[in-house]
């Protein structure tokens, strides 16, 4: 016990030293912390759930009920009698095309790294399923989609960054990030790590869905996933990871946790996981189903192509 307590001190003092150096960059150090598309407010959300024919669960749950096929003509795909969806978003449309690095197609986001702070954090399999609905449709699984994941170490630090921007050089490294195309029922799996923290962040998961709006248009949607920060502050009492000091910051004060929503709800709660843990205790599994809705769009009214959608109905 009392090593323990004297591991995790010195860890906890390493994360304090190295706040201290790169705080000034901290502020700066992520471009992509920004949301890209849009997150509805809950009155919004349950107007497209009236319209797309989602149930409303306990909780005020959206769910999928229905066995529509796949989005944009897709080959068809079995659906599951009732999908909890997490989070109800619009994406961004954008001049295309993507840009994708076909190096980095991969489900194991580790790959093949030996740092200390991968192979001895905590594993976490991730899975996200992707659905999508345009005009009056019913939501269905979106396959061909791409998915990217990415996210920190356990000891906070990004791969593919420069020093500065990092508390190391990092450029040119692949480590904990990557993308896959979802399968025929929109899901795609990654085998990552539970990640760390730094300074001026909660704990954090970036990730990015990008996909043709009806075959041509090329659409986005950007966010993050948080996790409960009573199972963070727990994991972070092993090493590799740094103690989680009590003025760090978690969830609730957050900046992208808080913000999101028109109506000034915070959007994180709907974007927090919920692991649980693997079958015998190594690692953890967590889920997350987004479905994506672009409302119908006049084609004749001066509007650009590109433009931020507008609201699903007047006064919603």
């Amino acid at each position: 016990m009392l090593l323990r307590r004297i591991s995790n001190r010195l860890r906890s003092a390493q994360a304090l030293y190295l706040d201290f150096i790169f705080a000034p960059f901290n502020e700066g150090m992520e471009n992509d912390d920004a949301l890209e598309g849009r997150l509805y407010t809950r009155r919004e959300t349950l107007a497209i759930a009236r319209r797309t024919g989602l149930m409303i669960g306990l909780g005020g749950m959206l769910r999928l009920l229905n066995t529509a096929p796949p989005a944009y003509s897709a080959p068809e795909a079995p659906v599951a009698e009732a999908t909890d969806i997490h989070l109800l978003a619009s994406p961004s449309l954008t001049e295309g095309p993507f840009f994708v690095d076909e190096r980095l197609q991969r489900a194991d986001l580790t790959g093949g790294s030996i740092r200390p702070s991968i192979v001895q954090a905590v594993p976490l399999q991730l899975t996200l399923n992707v659905f999508a609905s345009t005009d009056n449709r019913k939501f269905a699984p979106l396959p061909g989609a791409t998915v990217d994941v990415w996210h920190v170490d356990a000891h906070g630090v990004y791969s593919d960054e420069p020093q500065g921007l990092n508390p190391e050089d990092t450029k040119g490294e692949r480590w904990l990030r990557g993308y896959q195309v979802t399968d025929a029922r929109g899901k795609v799996a990654f085998r990552t790590i539970f990640p760390g923290w730094y300074r001026g962040r909660t704990t954090h998961i970036h990730f990015k869905v990008r996909y043709l709006l009806d075959g041509k248009q090329p659409a986005s949607f950007t966010s993050q996933l948080f996790v409960p920060d009573t199972l963070a502050d727990r994991l972070y009492q092993r090493a590799p990871y740094f103690v989680r000091t009590e003025d760090a910051m978690r969830n609730q004060d957050d900046p992208i946790y808080r913000d999101g929503r028109s109506d000034g709800t915070m959007a994180g709660a709907a974007m927090t996981l919920d692991p649980k843990p693997l079958a015998g205790g190594k690692g953890y599994t967590a889920q997350f189903n987004v479905a994506l809705w672009t409302p119908p769009r006049p084609s004749n009214n001066g509007r650009s192509r590109n433009a931020p959608p507008p609201p699903p109905f007047p006064g919603a």
